[in-house]
């Protein structure tokens, strides 16, 4: 219907605290047989765009994976194709707060791949010869080459539009004396990471003890040398490798095994695997009996308030709220909290929710719905910034396929006490239907708040995560606001307002050099007229431009 999967899975990881990634598993497998519509040859997107088919020398162009049938590859060369994923990756930076997105399978699925037109004609016309056969070294590293330049394409199209957000992957290794993501797949990840576009890697080595400690070794002698590098690196481990059960004892001895080699961490595969039971008990009951006890904060991150659980707001909590009118529970429609609350058409009733904020930036507005068909579709909740300014929104609350979080909206909250931030009330909701309240949260937004620098920075990079112009508040202003931003090393700094024609109309900081940290300037537009302003940031070579809407 109109859920969004995705949205859903962010809020509920965020309100505990966790971290989020999406994880694009398909890369540059483009169908699987086992899962066409009917009538469908390769699939739906292959059958739109039959020239992004991959081949190999035979003229093939699909894979064998035994019973489970067949993947259909496309090309890597293909122009389609790398914008296709690339586009797939910013609409995921752009539109969701997501702390991080995985790429995999951005590998060939085998040497013998690549012999597709898109991919031949890139090749003739560089080397001036048809490709050579699979083996080949030059060709090898040409293909993998190429590869890396899509890495480095789309770990710059996702900075560039979520400098905070982490590029990651999941690469193939699974050898102790031989590079086998290169020799086998063309997949140099060891240079994505020590060339600075890819800030993490859950590297797939789902062997058993025995095995994990040699795999380890040799990309750390061989690959991976650097010591901060290699911190960045989470062997992917797995209670069933291959489909093999490891007693608990083992499986808990690769985490032993990792962290002796000085390393951060674990990926583990996969959540179904960790129902698996041993001794009387779940692969995640002996994890929290063992290894993992305590909350454990992600390594990558330089602050350990990056996600801390949502704020919630209890509607049966005195101190939280504000209630007039007549509200009734309903205990066959839970709320988060317990029995909602619902209350007639008639009269005038309203709740409103009070927050205590100790971090100021965006914070995404969620309330509870448990959907009904006596309840109306047009519930009017009220959003407010800290400047007691409202929008409203209007909530959906009679379908019965509603439960759970949803979304409303994202204001601007100062850091301030039991501050108003939402008003639920009956006001023009349909005169035989009900309106219903199950619990509020407001969850810090960090693609919009990012605050200190907080991921691994890239090496190299001519503007550091924290360089950042934060959104002017309040915005649309009558007389003034304040700017606020970020430097992560020492520059010498400019604020300056521009009017819409480019002239500038007031220089806020006057080039001075400043230390890293975060700092305010107020805009005061005392002889100005209503209209669009703009407000750069620059420092050296770099600049970041914000709009402002003086309303006189």
């Amino acid at each position: 219907g109109n859920r969004d999967l995705l949205a859903e899975a962010i809020a509920e990881a965020h309100r505990r605290g966790l971290e989020i990634e999406a994880w694009f598993e398909y890369g540059f497998v483009g169908g699987w047989s086992g899962s066409r519509p009917t009538g469908s040859q390769r699939g739906p997107l292959l059958d739109a765009n039959p020239s992004w088919r991959g081949r190999t020398s035979a003229g093939s162009d699909s894979i064998s994976i035994g019973a489970a049938g067949y993947f259909y590859w496309m090309s890597h060369l293909q122009n389609g194709v790398q914008k296709f994923l690339i586009d797939l990756a910013v609409e995921m930076a752009k539109q969701y707060d997501l702390d991080g997105i995985e790429l995999d399978r951005i590998r060939y699925p085998q040497l013998d791949w690549g012999y597709d037109s898109a991919t031949v004609s890139i090749y003739r016309a560089e080397k001036g010869l048809d490709p050579p056969a699979a083996t080949d070294a030059t060709w090898k590293k040409w293909r993998a080459d190429k590869l890396s330049d899509f890495h480095k394409a789309i770990y710059d199209s996702v900075k560039r539009h979520n400098p905070v957000i982490l590029l990651t992957n999941a690469p193939s290794h699974y050898a102790a004396g031989a590079y086998s993501a290169y020799d086998n797949f063309l997949q140099d990840w060891a240079a994505w990471l020590n060339n600075g576009y890819l800030d993490v890697a859950h590297l797939q080595m789902y062997v058993n003890a025995s095995t994990l400690n040699g795999y380890i070794t040799y990309w750390k002698n061989n690959l991976v040398t650097d010591k901060a590098k290699q911190k960045r690196v989470f062997p992917g481990i797995a209670a069933a490798p291959r489909g093999v059960q490891l007693s608990a004892s083992e499986f808990l001895s690769l985490i032993d095994i990792t962290r002796s080699h000085g390393l951060q961490g674990n990926a583990i595969w996969y959540f179904e695997d960790l129902n698996r039971t041993d001794a009387g008990k779940s692969y995640w009951a002996h994890l929290k009996s063992g290894q993992y006890q305590q909350s454990a904060l992600p390594p990558y991150r330089l602050r350990t308030d990056w996600r801390s659980p949502a704020t919630l707001i209890n509607e049966y909590d005195p101190a939280q709220v504000d209630t007039t009118g007549q509200w009734s529970q309903v205990t066959t429609l839970a709320g988060y909290f317990g029995p909602s609350l619902q209350a007639s058409a008639s009269g005038q009733n309203s709740i409103t929710y009070y927050a205590t904020v100790t971090e100021g930036g965006w914070y995404d507005f969620y309330v509870f719905i448990t959907g009904f068909g006596s309840r109306t579709s047009r519930a009017p909740f009220d959003l407010f910034d800290s400047s007691g300014t409202s929008v409203r929104v209007l909530s959906n609350q009679s379908d019965a396929n509603t439960r759970g979080w949803v979304y409303l909206g994202t204001r601007f909250l100062r850091r301030e006490e039991r501050q108003r931030v939402m008003r639920l009330s009956n006001e023009g909701i349909e005169s035989n239907k009900a309106v219903a309240a199950g619990g509020a949260m407001l969850i810090l937004n960090r693609r919009l708040s990012p605050g200190v620098i907080v991921s691994v920075p890239r090496e190299g990079s001519s503007q550091p995560v924290g360089f950042n112009l934060f959104p002017p508040f309040p915005n649309p202003f009558n007389s003034r606001t304040t700017i606020e931003y970020q430097l992560a090393r020492r520059s010498d700094v400019s604020v300056d307002v521009f009017d819409t024609l480019g002239r500038k109309i007031e220089s806020l900081v006057q080039s001075r050099s400043v230390g890293p940290g975060s700092y305010r300037a107020t805009f005061e537009a005392r002889n100005l007229t209503s209209g669009v302003y703009f407000i750069r940031l620059t420092t050296g070579d770099r600049s970041k431009t914000a709009k402002v809407l003086l309303m006189r």
